[in-house]
């Protein structure tokens, strides 16, 4: 290719930029460079550049397309100097707003933000919250300020004066009644700006099917009085912005009301905190606003607070839609729609067009639905949707994931194999030592690559920690506006999260966006949404509570016009019809912004596989998109037909009991091994690698002790969350490595650890068994010869065996995927109402049966694939049942659809179903000393109790472990890995309250070989 380069470099960048470009093209002016040179070439031109690079660097490469001239390529450096089209001003005019561009109801939701903030904390005239500020005490107040600021302002609303508004507080009575907004919907500006005082700390709690005030007043006999009356300045800018409040236009359904708010509200908080940030001590002020940190000496006037938040709310919510934030470069975008060889992937070029052509037809938002198979490409497809559905316009996407394994793994192919520069790509994960451990990895892939080409990295976890982000990111926001870099201050990685063209996020930090609960938090993540597409993967991986979470995701991103691509494939009828209910609802509260009336805003819906043509359509209600979801679906599973990769049986029980339990296991091993095996060419023995999926830690770690006992040929490795960090590091690097067959099983062959273990005497035959979690479910690129299920759900079954005969798809008429009868936890406990649940999804009401020869029709099973989960099934038909009655009521709630349409404003609405279940404590237990195996100390991540030691009970290493490292290899990994002991040596464990706050700690077993794990 011919490219030109054009260099905006000042002072000493200009010389390193030179010395750059001077070594790969011919100078061609003072600031321009021209050369033939090669895709490599180019790749290293802009890596040399991007490693030089400082807030002085500004260089754009174009490439010559002949008649279709200069394209921009991509940009190194700071970005003002060009255009997105890559042209240089020739002067530049400083505008501090783009009003003219935003649209119209911006200009509304300013000014009711504007009013609410100098109206916010006018509660704060209260002589109990002056004398807190004085008396340095940070004491519960009997009543809030938001509380008594929302009643005084809806009295001088009303047409008090400051004296009356007051003294009717003081009158006998039910003082702090619950008053609109909250005694009915928001229909009105002066519902909003009253909901946006009460609601600028926290939300209000339910009670029952209304709101409540116990969020707010703990002494409802509590009589506000003011320590003083504000100057009459001031109380003339409060009057003015009452009149404007009251002359304000009343149109719009509670759907409208309900979006400005959001808008409103998120502007209010961030102008709040950054003003409360700022040092302004007025000695011999009448009233305070708050303390200052360091000094906890009363800080800023209460007047000059009000006027300054009031007068940066309208401002910074221009700035909040305002926000542009770079794209992805043109170059990125044309390797990401670079048509892949393989012919298994021409189905994601099939979407792309598709998506594009009806792009062309209508611009309007896309929900795309990505259901294509195990194998098949999704991650690029994903990336692929959004570029398609951004043809004229700048490409900006956030893929939130679940999993540090995906986070990671997705952050290296959007790397490696779409093109995309580290230099635009922000990849956020849980932790400090996943982010360490995976460059590790990498780091030793790098110096194997000669040896082992087969070698993949990545890393995992279930439950990534949202207050330790990490991110990997060389992405730097030269052009971030003053107002962001504010808060970038306190917090160095906002400007990389909210700026990178690309964000690969563990879910923990986006899903803030949809819990307005959460405060500045919730404001800082939506900014990310805001502003670009959203790709959630794998999002049938999330049980009912927690994808009620996602889905507020989703609402919001709607409400913003953006693009979003759920993908999974297994994707149930109930999810997808959730999926859609919340889009259209953030679509049609966007539709009510811009004064549209369409009944579920203007948007379609694309669904896109990997076995039938895309099918985009927009639908006028839920039931018209199920229709079309079930007739697509049920097109798809016709051509599953004939494919015979993965069979199944079921292994029966002699007696419902857990002796006959694991007698039944051992029966599905051996025959599974015998049927599945393979040769060793060396030594002529027999080998098979297996899995044993588990639900849960404690009995996974006791089948592991059982086969590692029980079968004298087998080694057996217990893989889950629940190990010290090096320890579950090494059992996923030999995995990765071990179970990547695309080219066969040479590596296996070869392997040393393999080698010795054939090559010892005493064995006939090899059995390679890993007993795991539903951590090996979703985000493991393993490919295993066979499987043994105990089944949580219809979908876990299709999951777990999406792990066998992965990479080589041998078409086999022998079973390879065995299904027990019962799951452990029906036999373990024969009183229990629910199994299938944590993971799983009878949650709601114990199912008919639990026995899976019911459950299943296995008159119709041939295969394993996507038809167990979409078909007939009971099973199926119970888990898409218990998903509904689950999901219901909250997402009623939660999307202005409950009786009354206001439980949306309440806390619960949101805290009820979290993500992460907050009933569940963590606590860090770190190793003391390499030479005692059980000594420890804890330290509660909920810093409640200050870090002990303790001693846990150990269970002595099992004769047939496999991938278990001694304590002593497990500090030399780690000092080779340059991690230090302490944070190597720790496991981070899910404890569970026993009713005083505190887990007993006596509970905690370390077994030497497979992890920790709780007793009962």
């Amino acid at each position: 290719m011919h490219v030109v380069i054009v260099s905006n470099c000042e002072k000493r960048a200009l010389k390193r930029t030179r010395a750059v470009l001077d070594s790969y093209a011919l100078r061609s002016g003072e600031h321009t460079w021209m050369t033939r040179i090669t895709r490599e070439g180019l790749d290293e031109l802009r890596a040399m550049l991007r490693r030089s690079a400082t807030r002085q660097t500004s260089v754009a490469c174009f490439r010559n397309e002949g008649l279709k001239a200069m394209k921009l390529l991509w940009i190194v450096g700071n970005k003002r100097n060009f255009d997105r089209h890559g042209v240089s001003p020739v002067a530049t005019r400083k505008r501090t707003q783009r009003v003219s561009l935003l649209p119209a109801w911006a200009k509304i939701g300013a000014a009711l933000a504007s009013a609410a903030g100098h109206l916010h904390d006018i509660g704060k005239f209260g002589v109990a919250f002056q004398e807190k500020l004085k008396n340095k005490q940070p004491v519960a107040d009997a009543v809030r300020h938001e509380w008594i600021s929302l009643l005084v302002a809806r009295a001088m609303i009303s047409g008090m004066s400051w004296d009356e508004a007051w003294s009717a507080l003081a009158k006998p009575g039910q003082r702090y009644r619950n008053v609109a907004p909250f005694d009915a919907s928001l229909s009105n500006p002066v519902d909003v700006v009253l909901f946006l005082i009460a609601t600028h700390h926290r939300l209000p709690r339910k009670s029952g099917p209304t709101i409540g005030r116990s969020a707010h007043v703990r002494d409802e006999n509590h009589i506000p009085k003011p320590c003083c009356r504000p100057s009459q300045d001031m109380l003339d800018l409060l009057q003015r912005k009452i009149d404007k409040l009251k002359s304000m236009a009343n149109a719009g359904d509670a759907l409208y009301w309900r979006a400005l708010a959001t808008v409103a509200r998120m502007a209010l908080i961030l102008a709040d905190h950054s003003v409360s940030a700022e040092t302004h001590f007025h000695p011999n002020a009448d009233a305070y606003a708050n303390t200052d940190r360091a000094s906890r000496n009363p800080n800023q006037s209460l007047e000059w607070h009000l006027k300054h938040v009031g007068f940066s709310a309208g401002d910074m919510l221009f700035n909040l839609l305002s926000l542009a934030p770079p794209a992805l470069s043109h170059d990125a975008v044309d390797r990401i729609a670079t048509p892949p060889r393989d012919p298994r992937f021409v189905w994601q070029e099939k979407a792309a067009r598709a998506l594009s052509e009806s792009n062309r037809l209508g611009k309007t938002p896309h929900l795309v639905l990505n259901l294509a198979g195990t194998g098949a490409g999704k991650t690029r497809a994903n990336v692929r949707a959004i570029c398609a559905l951004n043809e004229d316009g700048e490409v900006r996407l956030a893929t939130a994931l679940n999993l540090r394994t995906l986070t990671l793994q997705t952050g290296d192919a959007y790397a490696e194999q779409l093109g995309i520069g580290k230099d635009e790509l922000a990849c956020v994960i849980g932790d400090v030592i996943a982010k360490k451990l995976h460059e590790y990895r990498k780091a030793v892939a790098r110096r194997k690559e000669a040896l082992e080409p087969q070698e993949l990295l990545a890393d995992d976890d279930e439950n990534p920690p949202e207050n330790e982000l990490e991110i990997l990111s060389e992405f730097a926001y030269a052009d971030a506006p003053p107002w962001l870099k504010h808060f970038s201050k306190q917090n160095a990685r906002i400007e990389a999260i909210v700026g990178a063209p690309v964000l690969v996020s563990t879910i923990d930090f986006l899903i803030a966006a949809g819990d307005p609960y959460r405060q500045a938090h919730h404001a800082l993540a939506a900014l990310r949404l805001m502003s670009s597409d959203l790709v959630l993967d794998e999002i049938d991986g999330y049980d009912p509570k927690p994808l009620l979470a996602v889905l507020r995701l989703v609402t919001f991103a709607a409400l913003f016009g953006r693009n979003v691509v759920a993908s999974s494939a297994t994707l149930s009828r109930p999810v997808a019809r959730l999926l859609w209910q919340a889009y259209a609802t953030g679509a049609t509260m966007r539709a009510r912004l811009n004064g549209q009336e369409s009944p579920a805003g203007e948007f379609k819906t694309a669904l896109i596989d990997d076995r039938i043509a895309p099918a985009v359509a927009t639908h006028a209600d839920a039931e018209g998109f199920v229709d079309a979801y079930a007739k697509h679906i049920d097109a798809m599973l016709a051509t599953l037909q004939g494919e015979r990769y993965r069979i199944p049986f079921l292994q029966t029980l002699a007696k419902k009991d857990t002796a006959s339990w694991f007698d039944a296991l051992r029966a599905a091993i051996v025959r599974l091994h015998n049927d599945r095996s393979w040769i060793d060419p060396t030594s002529g023995k027999r080998v098979s690698i297996g899995l044993v999926r588990m639900a849960n830690i404690a009995p996974a770690i006791r089948v592991a002790r059982h086969l590692a006992r029980a079968l004298p040929q087998a080694r057996v490795a217990c893989y889950h969350s629940q190990h010290l960090a090096i320890q579950r590091f090494h059992i996923e690097c030999r995995l990765d490595f071990l179970l990547r067959r695309n080219d066969g099983d040479a590596h296996l062959w070869a392997d040393a650890e393999i080698r010795a273990l054939l090559d010892a005497p005493e064995c006939t035959e090899l059995m390679l068994i890993v007993v795991a979690t539903p951590v090996e479910e979703i985000g493991r690129d393993h490919d295993f010869d066979w499987a043994v299920i105990d089944p949580s759900s219809s979908q876990s079954i299709v999951q777990t065996a999406g792990r066998v005969n992965r990479h080589r798809l041998i078409q086999t008429d022998k079973a390879n995927i065995a299904i027990m009868q019962f799951n452990w936890k029906r036999v373990d406990d024969p009183n229990a109402k629910c199994v299938f649940w944590r993971p799983g999804v009878e949650t709601k009401s114990a199912y008919p049966s639990h026995d899976l020869a019911e459950l299943l029709d296995w008159a119709t099973i041939d295969h394993v694939d996507a038809r167990l989960r979409f078909g007939q099934h009971r099973f199926a038909a119970l888990d898409d049942a218990s998903i509904e009655a689950v999901t219901e009521k909250p997402f009623a709630d939660m999307s202005c659809n409950d009786a009354g349409k206001l439980l949306w404003m309440a806390h619960d609405t949101y805290a009820e179903t979290p993500l992460r279940e907050a009933s569940n404590l963590r606590a860090d237990f770190s190793l003391c000393d390499p030479e005692d195996s059980g000594n420890f100390t804890v330290k509660r991540q909920d810093a409640r109790q200050d870090a002990i030691q303790i001693r846990l009970a150990t269970v002595a290493p099992a004769l047939r472990a496999w991938l278990a490292l001694t304590d002593l290899d497990a500090v030399a990994l780690a000092d080779e890995a340059n991690i230090p002991r302490a944070q190597a040596l720790c496991a981070s464990l899910e404890l569970y309250d026993d009713g005083d706050g505190f887990c007993d700690m006596s509970k905690i077993v370390r077994d030497l070989s497979f992890g920790f794990y709780r007793q009962p």
